[in-house]
């Protein structure tokens, strides 16, 4: 297991400003073992990721599951996104029904009160896969 810094060190700012940040990770180009961390997206204090997508462009031949989120919540965001189907795999609302019912994870958004990163985990040994990775957030920092 190896945690994989990859974010812009440069936080985004700009009250009121919606942002897209994309990465693309290609397993074929560097090669990936079980329970890898991969640091994606640096977020500033005062932001908050309001959407998720995982696109798996090509397959990774073999069993393959990725999770989107953060120190906190590593699969928040996204959960078991498969790396072995292309497609889309995107942050949905989730609703646990209790008393009182609950949102599940960061189906509503991750606020950040502190810096912080968005991280992708690796569940399993990766070598074939090529996936693009996007969020959107919202600035609501103070100036």
């Amino acid at each position: 297991m190896a945690t994989v810094d990859l974010t812009d060190k440069a936080v985004i700012k700009g009250l009121g400003s919606h942002i897209v940040m994309q990465q693309t990770i290609d397993f074929a180009e560097t090669n990936r073992t079980a329970a890898d961390l991969l640091q994606l997206f640096h977020i500033g204090a005062g932001q908050v990721v309001e959407r998720a997508q995982i696109h798996v462009e090509t397959a990774e031949g073999g069993v393959l599951t990725v999770d989107l989120g953060d120190t906190t919540d590593p699969n928040g965001l996204v959960v078991a996104a498969n790396g072995n189907s292309a497609g889309y795999y995107n942050s949905n609302q989730a609703l646990t029904v209790g008393t009182p019912d609950a949102f599940t994870g960061y189906s509503q958004g991750k606020f950040f009160t502190a810096d912080g990163t968005v991280d992708l985990l690796v569940n399993n040994n990766a070598d074939a896969a090529k996936l693009h990775v996007s969020i959107q957030i919202a600035d609501m920092s103070s100036p």
